[in-house]
């Protein structure tokens, strides 16, 4: 065997990228296997072991703190290390909202045991040289395109029984958790100016994301969650209480307080005419990638590869602690219908098609002999 990717990947998995990267090297009939009782059991058979998100490495749900599984995944990545190199995805700085107290240990231990780091765009390449000088190769290949998730799209018009809109007016969405304050604030000022130019807005997904309990939490804190959040009813007064603080904007709005179906997003999507993402202190987001691909126009913080690929392709950025909500909405609504969308689209064929970066991620393979 050559690649391993210690997780377990199917097209039905909720975040398409790990699919999406296994289906195109399988398609340049790279010998890559997707397992996480491979990385459990410590096998031998690998030539590189690929990894992504840290903190979903295997075993984290059955640690009961945070420092056991740290020590679990330091044993595994020093272990294949032996026998194998290491590549990493650089998706997040940082977990979210999880492993406060060991991420910047597990991500570093992983950063300085890589042969070669993957990232998505310049800016985020450019921090790594700067904050990891010892790390030599280190590539640019983007995030990729949903194509594959527009092809699926059989049933038309299913979402127009489901949600009731104006067909007459712009259409925004959003779409994924709300994982803190910031972002149900810039979510809530967003919609407010946005229905006060008459448009639709969607949003789906979690409304609560930051109220979470995660098996790491340790036993007291996670029994405190259980009592605050279940018991008392804290999680659910707060997603009501969200909820109704963004219904009370304006009649145009659609709210799905849920992650929701590969065939629903489809049919979202393909209605939106702008793309918003929501997003405090992040790095990179597939929303990017998303909205390319359905030819939305696309609004995103001003921050990291997210504001540097809007800035590069004309769409909008919005400075995340001093948001002109007022005058992105207008410039969005402004710029969308100069055709920007359909560049975007355009883009996402030539430059992002997985068939080209299946290729890439090859030759880049095949640079340190693993297949």
């Amino acid at each position: 065997m050559t690649l391993l990717l210690p997780y377990n990947v199917s097209e039905s998995i909720a975040n398409k990228f790990l699919w999406y990267f296994y289906k195109s090297l399988k398609d340049e009939n790279v010998d890559i296997v997707a397992s996480q009782e491979a990385w459990i059991n410590k096998s031998k058979n690998f030539k590189a072991v690929i990894i992504h998100w840290p903190e979903h490495l295997p075993q984290r749900k059955y640690f009961n703190s945070e420092e056991d599984f740290l020590a679990f995944t330091i044993e595994r990545i020093r272990y294949f290390k032996k026998f194998s190199k290491i590549f990493y995805f650089v998706h997040n700085i940082e977990p979210h909202l999880a492993l406060k107290n060991i991420n910047k240990r597990l991500y570093e231990e992983i950063i300085y045991n890589s042969t070669a780091i993957f990232h998505f765009g310049d800016f985020s390449k450019n921090l790594y040289l700067s904050k990891y000088k010892i790390i030599q190769n280190q590539f640019i290949i983007p995030h990729g395109n949903y194509l594959d998730l527009k092809k699926q799209k059989i049933i038309q018009g299913s979402a127009e029984n489901k949600i009731k809109l104006n067909y007459s007016n712009t259409t925004i969405s959003v779409i994924g958790p709300i994982r803190d304050k910031n972002e149900f604030t810039i979510l809530r000022n967003f919609a407010k100016y946005y229905l006060k130019e008459n448009c639709n807005f969607i949003y789906c997904g979690n409304i609560v994301n930051d109220f979470v309990i995660h098996s790491t939490d340790g036993k007291l804190l996670i029994s405190l969650k259980k009592f605050l959040f279940n018991k008392l009813g804290l999680k659910k007064f707060i997603k009501n209480k969200r909820i109704s603080s963004l219904r009370n904007l304006g009649k145009n709005i659609t709210i799905i307080p849920k992650r929701i179906s590969d065939e629903l997003l489809i049919e979202i999507i393909d209605l939106s005419d702008i793309l918003l993402i929501c997003r405090y202190g992040n790095l990179n987001s597939g929303n990017v990638a998303l909205g390319f691909t359905f030819g939305c126009y696309v609004v995103g913080p001003n921050q990291g590869n997210i504001g540097e690929i809007l800035r590069k392709y004309n769409n909008s950025v919005y400075d995340i602690k001093n948001t002109k909500y007022n005058k992105v909405v207008l410039h969005s609504l402004e710029a969308f219908r100069e055709g920007i969308g359909k560049n975007n689209l355009k883009i996402s064929k030539l430059y992002w098609d997985w068939s080209i970066l299946g290729k890439k991620y090859k030759s880049i393979f095949e640079k340190f002999n693993v297949v």
